[in-house]
């Protein structure tokens, strides 16, 4: 393996590790609306993880205000008032999100060793549909492991 090669799969498995850090540790969609417990109040659920959702978290506030969604974006809301109540954790979708990572930076690698070696071989093709069967599999069925509140 020439240095050249080890250097770019390096970036290229540092690259798809950051991203999944990145995918799975923001909440991308939380919903917010008012409360049914008391008004006027807000609360804000968020949910992490893609594509098996493995953490899920109520905020809520006594304050009726305007909600900002980019604030519940990042892993940390920023409005100092939302207060956090519970939150539900699960780690099958966890282990799953993990798989598809893995699956999705195999199937990188293999595609980056081709090109570069300008080879295809059948335990590629394998390895390859294997890893594609995977990642759809997990796509497909990780909303039946999902945390919810």
């Amino acid at each position: 393996m020439s240095a050249e090669f080890r250097k770019q799969l390096n970036r290229l498995i540092y690259g798809t590790v950051v991203l999944f850090i990145f995918i799975n540790g923001c909440s991308w969609m939380p919903g917010y609306g008012g409360r049914n417990d008391r008004q006027p109040g807000m609360e804000v659920e968020r949910y992490f993880g893609w594509p098996a959702c493995f953490r899920a978290e109520l905020w809520q506030s006594d304050h009726l205000h305007e909600v900002n969604i980019s604030e519940y974006i990042p892993p940390v809301p920023l409005s100092s008032e939302m207060a956090f109540v519970y939150s539900s954790n699960a780690l099958i979708p966890l282990l799953l999100d993990a798989v598809f990572a893995v699956s999705v930076t195999c199937l990188c690698v293999l595609l980056t060793w081709s090109i570069c070696h300008a080879r295809v071989t059948k335990r590629m093709v394998a390895s390859g549909l294997f890893l594609v069967m995977t990642a759809w599999l997990i796509v497909k069925f990780a909303s039946v492991t999902n945390a919810y509140l």
